[in-house]
């Protein structure tokens, strides 16, 4: 017997959120630093990409919930703008990642191949 399943964040969500906020934000910042030999540059930005997709399907296979994802681009993009980012990725990262959430909880559950 299986339980129901709340829409609503509860505290193993928020843990969820902090964790893969921590490694996301640890993923680009190590990849980042090989911006410091100018040729590897952009194998770094592509790494990264690639790297934080995976973090990214499991994140939002573990927790498919609304505002999960809206609140951990927030705190990514505070940790940016503390690093010396532009202060206005917080707002861009706000509205983004709402549409993002709409597209994860709202969309289609399954694709069939």
């Amino acid at each position: 017997m299986s339980t129901p399943t709340s829409s609503r964040l509860n505290a193993r969500d928020f843990i969820n959120i902090g964790v893969f906020t921590a490694l996301m934000f640890v993923i680009v910042f190590a990849f980042g630093m090989l911006g410091f030999i100018p040729a590897a540059m952009y194998a770094g930005f592509l790494l990264s990409i690639l790297v934080n997709g995976i973090v990214f399907a499991l994140f939002t296979a573990r927790t498919p919930k609304m505002g999960a994802l809206t609140i951990m681009l927030i705190i990514i993009e505070i940790l940016f703008f503390v690093t010396g980012h532009w202060v206005g990725g917080v707002a861009v990262a706000a509205v983004f990642g709402l549409l993002a959430d709409l597209v994860i909880t709202k969309g289609p559950k399954s694709v069939k191949v």
